[in-house]
């Protein structure tokens, strides 16, 4: 995340007049401390509430939410609060019930939290690891990407799905580059997505 935010900072985006969402915050203590104190406002979200005095601790600066983010994105006090969101989301189905998958419930509803312009980061998985062994997973990614077979996608095509994705949302991308998460590792296939967004005039 580190190398995240100096890139975006390279490309002229200034943080320091940012406020900032932390869509799935944990303990703060590894990707939000990275950009926590070089932004205006910061709120922290997060489901578990065992992480509450880690996130307190970590990030003091930070406006502290228990809450299921997915679900909270939809109401509309939030529309249009935010410059910077990241979304830290898990790999393959979760929740109570398994109803959510990586970020496919949040990123189609997630530019309309932006203002006029913002920068969204997420997780994006190139070549899943034990894909075969879910089946669950490889349906919603299959039904997500509208591509039978998802276990190894190139980053072009992934950067041209989420342009069309956010063009669709009413966002057009002035930036967007890729930063792999695992470069030490055999398998590269967890990276950043960083994109830069401009609201569409009508």
């Amino acid at each position: 995340m580190k190398k995240v935010i100096n890139r975006l900072k390279q490309k002229g985006i200034d943080l320091s007049r940012v406020r900032a969402l932390d869509i799935f915050a944990r303990e703060g203590d590894w990707q939000t401390a990275a950009y926590a104190s070089k932004v205006t406002s910061l709120d922290a979200w997060e489901i578990d509430p065992k992480f509450k005095k880690g996130l307190k601790k970590n990030i003091p600066n930070a406006r502290i939410k228990i809450v299921d983010s997915i679900k909270e994105i939809r109401k509309k006090e939030h529309f249009g609060k935010y410059d910077l969101i990241v979304v830290d989301n898990p790999q393959n189905c979760y929740g109570a019930k398994n109803e959510y998958c990586e970020h496919f419930n949040v990123i189609p509803q997630i530019a309309k939290l932006l203002d006029k312009e913002g920068v969204i980061i997420f997780n994006i998985n190139k070549q899943p690891f034990g894909f075969d062994d879910f089946p669950g997973w490889q349906t919603r990614r299959a039904q997500f990407y509208g591509r039978k077979n998802t276990g190894k996608l190139t980053l072009k095509f992934l950067l041209g799905f989420y342009k069309n994705l956010f063009k669709k949302s009413g966002y057009s991308t002035k930036l967007c580059f890729n930063m792999s998460r695992n470069d030490w590792a055999h398998n590269d296939y967890l990276h950043y997505l960083v994109f830069s967004l401009s609201k569409i005039k009508k």
